[in-house]
């Protein structure tokens, strides 16, 4: 997911491509010196067919 526009409104400076790269950089080491990892789950569902759509 692209969060520039979304983080550029709370710091301009992200509006710079270069300054937005240069954070990221800086969060993924600090992500990987501090063992920093996120748990990520998915569910897909479907409702069953109404009994009238079965028929």
């Amino acid at each position: 997911m692209n969060l520039k526009s979304s983080m550029a409104k709370t710091n301009p400076e992200f509006e710079v491509e270069s300054a937005y790269e240069a954070h990221l950089s800086e969060c993924a080491k600090e992500a990987q010196r501090s063992k920093a990892h996120l748990e990520w789950f998915v569910v897909y569902a479907q409702k069953p067919l109404s009994a009238t759509s079965q028929e």
